[in-house]
């Protein structure tokens, strides 16, 4: 008798898969501006202009800056990855707290669990607009002569003193410890390891609470990461994304 030869496999089941949109909502430092290193390299981004930089009036209730961004994510198809600096990443994070059905994944980049902002600046903000601009872009970004930097330089006086004030104002009801139980999607925060508002030492603490965080430190690097060092962040963005596209196919 002659053996049946091996029956050769069949093809694998093809498994439908949707890369996550790229959407990215700047902080209180550059607005829209300072997503520059990206532009091109993250098909299908759409960068989200918060009230107020430069036009519109900006918001300084946390709770109507969510429904704002709530209404906005709507827009957009699924899924839906959030790519966030500072307010703008903690603002990411409430609304996936109130509706998980509207972002999939987050990239917090200069988050922790508080953004202080002291009395000082706070007024500052309204009586010396452009000192207190120019303070948070000396501590943003190591040098401000990039076309990067003085692009968020002048948007940053256009946006003026309401704005920032507003913004400020956002940063100082940032309260995220203790609350980061129910946020049951891929987060990867991204620190500057040089950044004096959002320090290593205070990301690691949020990253720590979040029950599915992956926290990189870039050496070298202020508050403005992506501005700092575009190559490492764009790099650790695009594995985020492709890994989020993955899980969501399983």
């Amino acid at each position: 008798m002659v053996p049946e030869p091996p029956s050769r496999p069949g093809p694998l089941p093809s498994v439908p898969v949707s890369p996550p949109n790229p959407i990215l909502l700047h902080g209180a430092l550059g607005g829209p501006r300072c997503w520059a290193p990206f532009e091109g390299r993250f098909p299908g981004a759409a960068a989200v202009a918060l009230p107020g930089h430069p036009d519109g009036d900006a918001t300084a209730d946390m709770e109507e800056a969510v429904i704002r961004l709530t209404r906005a994510l709507e827009l957009v198809p699924g899924p839906r990855a959030i790519i966030g600096h500072g307010v703008g990443a903690a603002l990411a994070v409430e609304a996936a707290l109130q509706r998980p059905d509207l972002v999939d994944g987050i990239v917090a980049i200069g988050l922790a669990a508080e953004l202080p902002v002291t009395d000082a600046q706070l007024m500052a903000a309204f009586t010396d607009h452009a000192a207190e601009a120019q303070r948070l872009l000396t501590a943003g970004v190591t040098d401000l002569t990039t076309p990067e930097a003085l692009a968020i330089a002048d948007l940053m006086e256009r946006a003026g003193a309401r704005t920032l004030a507003a913004d400020f104002q956002l940063c100082r009801q940032v309260r995220l410890g203790g609350r980061m139980d129910d946020l049951r999607i891929p987060v990867l925060l991204i620190a500057g390891g040089d950044d004096a508002w959002a320090p290593p030492t205070a990301v690691e603490d949020l990253a720590r609470q979040m029950p599915q965080a992956l926290m990189a430190v870039v050496p070298g690097a202020r508050h403005l990461v992506m501005i700092d060092r575009p190559a490492t962040v764009n790099l650790l963005v695009a594995a985020f994304l492709a890994r989020l596209e993955l899980t969501l196919a399983e």
